[in-house]
């Protein structure tokens, strides 16, 4: 289950960062140890892990490593 949680964090970050190379960025990667930090929610649906990722942390997160971020309606 770790596992899968950190793949959907890298998967928001890559979704979220204008830069695939941020996803190497010393606050990302720290995140990646700890994606629960900003998960707000997730469930098994199907046998599939569904994760709803609390978009102000995102936020916060990107703005602390000073990355550049797409913005929501992407």
């Amino acid at each position: 289950q770790e596992n899968a949680l950190q793949q959907a964090y890298v998967s928001i970050m890559q979704q979220s960062l204008v830069k695939s190379k941020d996803l190497q960025n010393k606050f990302v990667v720290q995140g990646k140890q700890n994606p629960r930090q900003y998960i707000s929610k997730y469930t098994y649906k199907d046998g599939f892990l569904e994760v709803d990722f609390d978009p102000t942390a995102i936020r916060n997160l990107i703005r602390k490593a000073e990355l550049a971020a797409w913005n929501e309606q992407r």
